[in-house]
């Protein structure tokens, strides 16, 4: 189950998507702010840390 903050930030994706028009630069730049807020969400809800992501 997604977290708030993915919701928000989805939410928001949306939001500028319509205000501003899907294939504006600002849409693309809040589809990338919400995947890595989802990425990081998916880490954290596997009992993961970020480090533990980027570690070799």
């Amino acid at each position: 189950m997604p977290s708030s903050h993915s919701a928000s930030v989805s939410a928001l994706a949306v939001a500028i998507g319509y205000r501003e028009g899907f294939g504006s630069p600002v849409f693309a730049c809040t589809m990338i702010l919400a995947f890595v807020v989802r990425c990081l969400d998916h880490l954290f809800q596997q009992g993961m840390n970020a480090t533990t992501f980027t570690s070799s």
